[in-house]
């Protein structure tokens, strides 16, 4: 059985979904900081294949 894939969009430093990784499931953070765009994730069509569980998104927000 796969383990469950949580995305973890602009997931920077990996705070927010701690919890679920504590919990047991695969976490992919996605983070431009990090290297990874979302983008990328489809023309490899790795995030078709990963059949995520659950995402998360916190974008930057230009407001606060």
């Amino acid at each position: 059985m796969k383990k469950k894939v949580i995305v973890d969009l602009c997931g920077g430093t990996g705070e927010w979904s701690k919890p679920y990784r504590k919990a047991g499931y695969q976490v992919m953070i996605v983070d431009i900081k990090r290297g990874l765009n979302v983008l990328d994730l489809y023309t490899q069509n790795s995030l078709v294949e990963m059949r995520p569980y659950g995402i998360l998104a916190a974008p930057p927000c230009p407001m606060l």
